[in-house]
């Protein structure tokens, strides 16, 4: 009889080697993908959260402008509104969402600040009398950081420097009998992918001569003028 030589199947050890080493490799790409996928996503949500922050910080801007009420101030015979407009700050009388206050008026403040080379604006706000009337510091009331690590940011003021006269924009507004019609804002970021709108809001009120208009004197009497 012929011995019949039965040859095993199997791999050698160099082919296990190669095979090894190729797992790792898919395994690596594998984890790689999804490790750069997860930051990723996680990066889009972050973005996202901070749009619709900032979203809420506009809107809350706007709608406090809006909600500007002409105020006219006498003191020692001179008559004006209570309204100061700077490049970096800006004071008025508004109202306050529900939840900051809710009725009456407020003297509040928008405030630019500068630490570090870095912006930050401030909203201050307290409720108006006598002893809130705008004068060189901002509110002493209730304050909080609305926007923080901006690279600058800017107000300014579009309206009729002296009774006709065509409307300009203006750095400052204040001393005046009336308001301006419009304020713009202007924000960098200091984040390349953040892009921060040019911010227009209208003041639709307006003091209007023989219209009737809440003024506030020094005496801390009010009236109907």
């Amino acid at each position: 009889m012929k011995n019949l030589c039965i040859r095993q199947s199997g791999f050698t050890l160099p082919e296990v080697l190669v095979g090894m080493a190729l797992l790792g490799i898919v395994l690596v790409m594998i984890f790689t993908g999804l490790h750069t996928t997860s930051r990723s996503w996680e990066s889009g949500v972050r973005q996202a959260q901070e749009n619709d922050d900032y979203r809420l910080v506009l809107s809350f801007i706007r709608r406090e402008i809006n909600e500007t009420i002409p105020i006219i101030y006498l003191d020692s015979n001179n008559r004006h509104v209570i309204f100061r407009g700077e490049r970096n700050s800006l004071q008025f009388v508004s109202r306050l969402p529900a939840h900051r206050g809710g009725a009456g008026l407020y003297l509040v403040a928008f405030d630019i600040t500068k630490d570090k080379g870095m912006s930050s604006m401030i909203f201050h706000y307290q409720p108006l009398n006598t002893d809130t009337i705008i004068d060189n510091d901002q509110p002493q009331g209730k304050s909080q950081f609305l926007i923080e690590n901006i690279s600058s940011a800017e107000f300014s003021y579009f309206g009729n420097e002296k009774p006709g006269e065509g409307p300009t924009w203006h750095d400052e507004w204040k001393e005046k009998g009336y308001l301006p019609r419009l304020i713009r804002l202007r924000l960098s970021s200091t984040k390349d992918d953040l892009l921060w709108p040019e911010l227009f809001m209208r003041v639709p009120a307006q003091v209007e001569r023989g219209q009737p208009e809440l003024v506030l004197s020094r005496a801390g009497q009010r009236h109907e003028g």
